[in-house]
Order: C-alpha cells, then sequence, then structure tokens
C-alpha cells in the first residue's frame, strides 16, 4: 500500500511538474507573433493501475478564426498594394509638373493668342515652344507609367522568391511533425510555425488548407486548386514574360516537369493586388493616355493642313504622323517569320484596348476585345473578295483573304485600324496574335514643325462682296474640303486670283480675273 501512495505521488508530482512547465512557457511567449496557448490535459490511469497521467498537451486555437485571419490577411495585402500604386498614379495626374490638363490647357492659350495675331512672330515662336513642351509631357507621362510597370516587375521578382522560401519550409515542417507524431512527441511549437508561414504565404496570393490526417499534414493549394504544398513537397513559382504580350508577366508554378500559367487565380494579396492594379489600373491608364496622344496629334494635323503658312504655302502636318501601333506574336506559334503591321484608317473611332487575336481554323479566326469581352468570329464578320478597294477595307467588321506576290495576306479592320498579317502561309491553327492599337501612342508623339513661319495660322481662301450686290447674301462658313496636291487650289493648278459670278438660273461661273481687260 505505501508502494502504491508513493507511486501515485510521484505520478502527480511529475504531471504537475509538466503542467508548470507548460504554464511558463505560455507566460514567457506571451508577446510571440503567432504562438497558441498550450494546455496540459489529465487523465487518470486505466485500472487496476491508480494514479494520475497526461493524456495530451493541447494546443488552444480556433481553426475558424485562423481560417478568417488568413481571408483578411490576403484582402490586406491586395488593398495596401493597390493603394500604394494608386496613390502613385495619382500624383502623377495631378501634380502640375506631370498634368496632362494643365500642360494642354497651356497649349491652348499659346495657340489662340498665336491666332490671335497671326504675323506676331514672338507669339508663334512661343506656340512652338509650348507644343514641344506638350509632346515632352506626353512622352514623359508615358514613361513614368512604363517605369512603375519596371518597378512593379521587380516587386514581383522578390515577391516570387519569397514565397518560394515560405512553400519549401511549409513542405519541410510538414515532414518534421510527421515524424514527431509518429515518434508521439509534442509538435505544438512546429504547428504555430507552419500557420505563420501559411499566413505569410497567404500574404502573398490567396491560398486554401486543407490536411487529410486531422491537422498533422497541412496541403496547400490556389484558388482554383492548383497545389502548392502537398506533404513534404513543394511546388515552385517563376515569373516570365508575357505571351503574346512581352510587357505583360506572367507567373507560373512548376511542379516536376509540368508547368501552370497561375497569372489569373492568385486571388488577393500583395502578388495578386498588384496584378489587378497593373491589368485593371495602369495598362488602361497607359493605352488611354497613347488614344489621346493620337486623336490630339491626327486632329490637330487635320486642322493645320487646311490653312497656309507665312510662305504662302499650304500647312503640313504640325506633329509627327502616327500611323502604326503595335502587335505582338505569341512564343508558341507554329507559323514563324510572319510580317505585321496595324495602321489607323479613323483614329476617332480607336479604343483603349488590346485585342487578342487567334487561328481557330485554315480560314477563320477569332477576336476578343479585352476591354469588355467581346468576341468578333469571322463567321460573323464581312469577308471582301480579294479584288477589294483600300476605301472598302477601311470599315470596322470587314476582312479579306488574298494572295500578293506569292504570299498570303489576312487584312482584318475593327475599331478605327486595319491588321495586316502576311507571310508564306497563313497563320496556323491556335497562333495568337495581340493588337495594340494604342500602346504606343503617347511614347512615339512628336513635334514635326520647328519653323515659327511654317505655322498655317491663315486661311486659304477669302471672300469679299462685291460693292455693286443688290441680293442681301453673306458667307457663313468657308472649309477646305481637300488640300492635297491634287486639289485645284494648289500652284499650276487653278491660280488665283479668281471671281465666282452667281446667275440668276442658279448656276455659277468661275472667271480668271489675273488680267482685269480679258
Amino acid at each position: 500500500m505505501a508502494s502504491s501512495l508513493l507511486n501515485i505521488g510521484v505520478q502527480a508530482l511529475t504531471s504537475n511538474q509538466t503542467a508548470l512547465a507548460y504554464t511558463g512557457q505560455n507566460i514567457a511567449n506571451v508577446n510571440t507573433e503567432g504562438y497558441s496557448r498550450q494546455r496540459v490535459n489529465f487523465d487518470t490511469q486505466r485500472p487496476p493501475v491508480l494514479g494520475v497521467v497526461i493524456s495530451d498537451i493541447q494546443r488552444i486555437t480556433d481553426q475558424f478564426m485562423v481560417e478568417q485571419v488568413r481571408r483578411d490577411q490576403s484582402a490586406l495585402g491586395a488593398s495596401e498594394q493597390q493603394a500604394e500604386k494608386i496613390a502613385l498614379l495619382d500624383q502623377l495626374l495631378v501634380s502640375d509638373s506631370t498634368s496632362l490638363s494643365s500642360r494642354m490647357d497651356e497649349y491652348f492659350t499659346a495657340l489662340q493668342r498665336s491666332v490671335d495675331d497671326p504675323l506676331f512672330i514672338a507669339n508663334r515662336q512661343l506656340f512652338l515652344a509650348e507644343a514641344q513642351r506638350t509632346v515632352d509631357a506626353f512622352v514623359s507621362f508615358d514613361q513614368r507609367l512604363r517605369d512603375q510597370q519596371a518597378l512593379m516587375n521587380t516587386e514581383t521578382r522578390s515577391m516570387v522568391t519569397d514565397m518560394n522560401t515560405i512553400a519549401s519550409n511549409i513542405a519541410a515542417l510538414n515532414g518534421r511533425i510527421s515524424q514527431l507524431s509518429a515518434s508521439e512527441q509534442n509538435y505544438n511549437s512546429l504547428l504555430d510555425e507552419r500557420d505563420r508561414l501559411i499566413k505569410d504565404l497567404s500574404s502573398y496570393v490567396s491560398v486554401d488548407v486543407n490536411s487529410p490526417d486531422g491537422g498533422i499534414t497541412a496541403n496547400i493549394t490556389l484558388g482554383n486548386g492548383e497545389p502548392i504544398v502537398i506533404s513534404s513537397r513543394s511546388a515552385s513559382f517563376s515569373m516570365r514574360d508575357g505571351s503574346p504580350d512581352p510587357s505583360k508577366v506572367d507567373i507560373f508554378l512548376t511542379r516536376g516537369n509540368t508547368d501552370v500559367k497561375v497569372t489569373d487565380v492568385l486571388g488577393e494579396g500583395s502578388l495578386g493586388g498588384m496584378f489587378t492594379y497593373r491589368d485593371e489600373v495602369l495598362q488602361p491608364t497607359i493605352k488611354e493616355v497613347g488614344r489621346l496622344a493620337l486623336v490630339f496629334t491626327s486632329t490637330m494635323n487635320d486642322q493645320h493642313r487646311q490653312g497656309m503658312d507665312l510662305n504662302g504655302e499650304m500647312g503640313g502636318d504640325l506633329f509627327t504622323d502616327q500611323s502604326f501601333g503595335v502587335i505582338s506574336a505569341a512564343t508558341t506559334n507554329k507559323t514563324q517569320n510572319m510580317s505585321s503591321y496595324l495602321s489607323f484608317y479613323d483614329v476617332t473611332s480607336l479604343q483603349a484596348t488590346d485585342y487578342d487575336f487567334e487561328m481557330t481554323g485554315v480560314d477563320s479566326f477569332r477576336v476578343k476585345r479585352l476591354s469588355d469581352g467581346k468576341i468578333f468570329e469571322s463567321s460573323r464578320l464581312t469577308e471582301l473578295a480579294s479584288g477589294a478597294t483600300a476605301d472598302q477595307l477601311e470599315q470596322p467588321g470587314v476582312f479579306q483573304f488574298s494572295t500578293v506576290s506569292g504570299q498570303q495576306v489576312l487584312k482584318l479592320s475593327l475599331d478605327g485600324f486595319t491588321v495586316t498579317l502576311k507571310g508564306e502561309k497563313l497563320p496556323a491553327v491556335g497562333d495568337r496574335f495581340v493588337f495594340q492599337p494604342t500602346q504606343d501612342g503617347a511614347r512615339t508623339m512628336g513635334l514635326e514643325i520647328n519653323n515659327a513661319s511654317m505655322l498655317a495660322f491663315a486661311s486659304p481662301i477669302r471672300v469679299n462682296a462685291a460693292s455693286d450686290n443688290q441680293g442681301n447674301a453673306v458667307v457663313d462658313a468657308i472649309n477646305v474640303l481637300d488640300s492635297s496636291d491634287t486639289s485645284p487650289l494648289r500652284p499650276g493648278q487653278l491660280e488665283p486670283p479668281l471671281e465666282i459670278s452667281f446667275n440668276a438660273d442658279g448656276t455659277y461661273t468661275v472667271y480668271d480675273i489675273t488680267d482685269p481687260a480679258v
């Protein structure tokens, strides 16, 4: 009986000593991030043995709260990343040194001043200076946006490295926890460390966690089910140039010899939020600024060509003519060595978006407008015969297959631009291209005129009423409908001065009054 009482006392002392040690452990780690309180659970010995025994050391944690914190961490990472990047963009838009709005206000103010007094050379020179500053503002604004994208690529590379390290450490912890579980040793501190690492990983991307063995092993996947960590093995993230658009990097997940593109399934988190900002804010801004530059350049050139300069010549282009957009081919295309170009026929119809082109058959294709997801199937577009004229091709929703000098040619017109793909063979089924009509609109902007006397501020037509006119008709407006080289207003075609006489029967007569005697 004495021995039995002594054994019971020893068991009680040893068990409570262990409980006291874990109490000290809890107190010591009260400020340790990710630490979960541990509780020693007692149980009675199985009869006929008397005494007390430690049944288990319980880790006090709420799995629902852990998962909620993980989701909130992903949402916080995405929000912080987007807020930081949008703040930089806002600063560009509102700063006096970079704002396109204030720059264009100064441009039109200088233009109005020059038009009010077109013979004053100083005003003309000031206008040229403001025009150059406007060009510089567009180019600089575009470059700052691209610099931000380059910085984001650097951040992405750093994030990918951190994510791979975290995934590898989680896989290693899975292995160690499994070993300790098999030998019935305490592994609660390793569970805390693993939860902390999973939380860190969720700050970059949205992840799901499941355990097939009651919490011993944590398998981690992306939102679409792509596995990141399975048992003690981890996949690796990598960053690669986009295809067909190399300016937009993509994220791939590699498991053994299998590569999966996961850019579109990253969910939230810092990395997911940064890609969302890139695709929904930064890239559309680059394209919208490019579209603004193209429309501004084209309309100003059109107007300038209708005037006359100080030398009596019809005006030319004020800004550098921008006639071409950007086409990129996918690296996986089967058909190589194709020439391609994108030209504009109506810049006012351009949209600030990309177009994803894919060959779906021998003579069929599909185009997706990425801004709104609209699909243009070749079967629903108008196919023109091979002899169609350029004017017939310059309208939206038409295409043409033809053979020119032994080469196969596909021409397609949409939203103000025409795409030409030409090669020994047409693109193969599955070949992809991306059309970017406004991508480089601001970057390629330039000033064509550097001589103030070449600014065409004068109207090429002047109308004066004869002193003996009997009617009360007045000229309301004058427009030059054709200022090209074939225009009869050009020197050598029909020389002014002219006189137009309107007859009673509704006809009119044009007289050459160079010699008043004739």
